[in-house]
């Protein structure tokens, strides 16, 4: 007969998997039972084992099972033994057999639809170290293989393969407990990995397979030291000091392709990746998010689309930073951003032939650049969430760091500058009264105009309200280059290249 434990799922994979080592000592049997009671109040998951042997500075564990079962979903996870090891250093050394078994499949009819797969580790390096109440564990492996071994698919023995093999794998978690809150820290990587996956169901099949030169993924946080009480609705984040997390997730070059046959709907899609970041932080102050995807390349054919679909970048890039509310509302403005990068965007020559059939147009990528960063006085979250703030926010300053759009050979480029005075309300209609300047710069947009105009399109009056506006608020500073300036003071005068318009 099994004994059996309940415990958490998130604590467990992180204990499995990872940490930092400090220098005291530990012995097999506190391993051991850190192990067990990390994994607490998650009826979901259980984990048994058939026998425990503890003596001479060991710890040796029979059958290991881990279970979720959420009434729906069914995954059990087999190890034939783990071991716990004292080294004489104060560390313990966690032998796993490097064979076990996954077993994915449903609650309520678990022989008819499932897929059990074979793990298999090389290289596995793992230690525990710290102190009785203070355990930490690191994680290496050369290598981790799962390949589908059995499937039935509605009671029959479906057609497929998956094959997942990761290389150089490594990872560590710890923890560091501070009264009424804990310091979490994890990190998680490994150097590359294949992917092999094809099914075939006799009316429908799939085959896809990617190639990756690895990824990370590694962050921290400062977490309630009892997380039960963040379950609780009325929960207050303020009351807490201290609170913050910060995760980041970085991949490498990574190649993938993907066709696909369901019911005569075929079709195949391959991607490229040359690198892909996100990070991602924040605090009961500030909260703050990034992403980066350089060198992309994506390329489509589609049964029911008559024209494959092409689609490049140089980088797709994006960032935000904010402040949060806090419950008495803020006095002082402060800082915030946005940043958002699209360049060298390409949707190849078989789009550009639907809407440019001729090539009269420059068929260049398109970039567009854009930054700001400004100041805010932010209301308090109480009256935001009793709505009973007018504004999200009352913007006092912006600045225009970065503005590029290049497309179809014109280009534009600016920056600029501006504070907002809200005891002003009135010299601006309604809105606080602005102080600063903003200018903007264009080459190449008479001839773009000119092109559009030789192409016969149906917006003559299109483009003669443009030029008439070109004409009126820009001045020319070159062969097809423009230029306007807009300046207020602070007497809420308004100029226009040089000239007063208010």
């Amino acid at each position: 007969m099994k004994t059996t434990w309940n415990f958490r799922a998130t604590v467990a994979t992180a204990a499995l998997l990872t940490a930092t080592g400090v220098s005291a000592d530990v012995t097999a049997d506190q391993v051991w039972q850190a192990f067990q009671s990390n994994f607490d109040d998650l009826p979901e998951l259980q984990f048994g084992v058939t026998s425990v042997t503890d003596g001479g500075g060991q710890v040796y564990v029979v059958d290991l099972d881990i279970t979720y079962d959420d009434g729906d979903i069914l995954i059990q996870t087999h190890y034939p033994y783990m071991e716990f090891v004292e080294q004489g250093d104060g560390t313990v050394r966690i032998d796993m057999s490097p064979e076990s078994t996954v077993y994915f499949g449903n609650s309520t009819d678990p022989d008819m639809d499932y897929a059990l797969l074979g793990a298999t580790t090389s290289g596995l390096n793992m230690t525990a170290s710290g102190d009785p109440d203070l355990i930490n564990f690191s994680y290496e492996a050369a290598s981790y293989n799962l390949t589908l071994l059995e499937m039935m698919d509605r009671g029959e023995e479906g057609d497929a393969d998956f094959n997942l093999n990761m290389r150089d794998l490594t990872s560590s978690y710890s923890t560091n407990p501070r009264g009424e809150v804990t310091d979490w820290t994890y990190d998680f990587g490994f150097g590359g990995v294949d992917l092999v996956f094809g099914y075939d169901s006799g009316y429908s099949m799939v085959d896809f397979s990617l190639q990756s030169d690895g990824t990370r993924m590694n962050g921290s946080a400062t977490l309630p030291t009892d997380m039960t009480v963040m379950e609780d609705p009325n929960f207050d984040p303020y009351s807490v000091d201290g609170l913050t997390f910060a995760a980041n997730y970085s991949l490498n070059h990574t190649a993938m392709i993907v066709q696909w046959d369901d019911y005569g709907d075929t079709g195949m899609m391959s991607g490229e990746l040359g690198a892909f970041d996100f990070g991602m932080a924040g605090s009961t102050e500030r909260i703050s998010m990034t992403m980066n995807a350089s060198d992309l390349a994506v390329m489509a054919q589609i049964v029911d689309v008559p024209l494959p679909i092409e689609l490049s970048a140089k980088t797709i890039g994006f960032g935000i930073e904010t402040p949060v509310p806090s419950m008495s509302g803020a006095s002082d403005a402060v800082p915030f951003s946005v940043d958002i990068d699209l360049e060298q965007i390409n949707t190849g020559e078989v789009a550009w032939s639907m809407v440019d059939p001729m090539g009269m147009l420059p068929h260049d990528p398109v970039t567009l650049q854009f930054g700001t960063s400004g100041m805010i006085l932010m209301p308090s979250a109480f009256d935001i969430m009793m709505g009973m703030a007018e504004e999200t926010g009352q913007v006092t300053e912006m600045n225009i760091e970065k503005l590029n759009i290049e497309a179809v050979g014109a280009k534009i480029v600016g920056e600029g500058a501006m504070t907002f005075d809200y005891s002003d309300m009135e010299s601006f209609d309604g809105m606080p009264r602005p102080e600063g300047s903003a200018s903007l710069r264009g080459t190449g947009i008479n001839a773009l105009l000119d092109t559009l105009q030789t192409m016969g399109l149906p917006i003559e009056d299109e483009l003669m309200g443009a030029r008439m506006m070109m004409g009126m608020f820009t001045r020319a500073t070159g062969d097809d280059q423009l230029e306007t300036t807009l300046e207020i003071n602070e007497a809420g005068e308004v100029a226009l290249n040089g000239q007063r318009i208010k």
